[in-house]
């Protein structure tokens, strides 16, 4: 399991350098985890993801801020969920998110920092995970916001303790593992990948074992946490693989 880890982990470092940046400021995180984490200091790498010190780390003060107003966003007006101000070193998020979101438009604000230091004032609608977007810009930062908070390693790693396998493939076995009825019924409830993918993402239980669900150990929408699943290949991208 371990090699099969380590090779995978490689490939997505090497074919992402958003995913390799990520990675790296895990690190820093880490190996800063006694002066940044005062009150109660990590045991465990996971437990120092967190976007809001990693903004501070990067010399950002991180405030809630109630009045970010309204933006255009794809040509309807939305709420501003997050402001990111390079030249104050300043984040400002909305208090009226709920925890995914704030988690995720955090994540999405320090991709922005990491990834485009040349941007000056810049707004953002509400997060809490990838929608199809036209800027580019934004997609990074959404892909950073991903990899960040759902580490790679963590997510295979965690994948694997609660399922068993290294990629998602459904079939006679784990049918019965979800509890989905027979094959017919398996090919009523999950006809696409992204089917798959929030099963995974949301299951509680597997062949007789209950654990938390993905979506809540990595503390991020079942959205999100289904598209991490399918970006680190964990969920078999063709369909009629899903139900045999």
């Amino acid at each position: 399991m371990v090699d099969n880890i380590e090779k995978r982990l490689a490939t997505l470092r090497s074919a992402s350098t958003i995913e390799a940046r990520a990675h790296e400021v895990h690190l820093e995180l880490w190996n800063n985890r006694y002066d940044l984490f005062v009150d109660k200091v990590p045991s465990h790498p996971l437990e120092s993801v967190e976007p809001a010190v990693a903004l501070s780390m990067k010399g950002f003060r991180v405030v809630t801020d109630p009045c970010l107003g309204e933006m255009w966003n794809e040509g309807r007006r939305v709420r501003v969920a997050g402001v990111v101000d390079q030249d104050a070193r300043l984040v400002k998020i909305s208090p009226n998110l709920d925890g995914q979101e704030r988690r995720f438009t955090t994540g999405h604000e320090l991709g922005h920092v990491v990834e485009h230091p040349g941007m000056t004032l810049h707004r953002d609608r509400a997060l809490s995970g990838h929608m199809p977007r036209k800027d580019n810009m934004e997609r990074e930062a959404d892909l950073f916001s991903s990899c960040f908070l759902m580490p790679a390693r963590h997510v295979l790693n965690e994948f694997y303790a609660r399922f068993g396998m290294h990629v998602f493939r459904m079939n006679e076995d784990t049918a019965f593992g979800f509890l989905l009825g027979n094959y017919q019924g398996c090919r009523k409830k999950i006809k696409l990948q992204r089917d798959a993918s929030i099963l995974s993402a949301t299951a509680s239980h597997f062949m007789g074992r209950h654990f938390l669900p993905l979506n809540q150990f990595f503390g991020v929408s079942p959205v999100a946490m289904a598209i991490r699943l399918e970006e680190v290949g964990l969920v078999e991208p063709d369909s009629a693989k899903w139900v045999r």
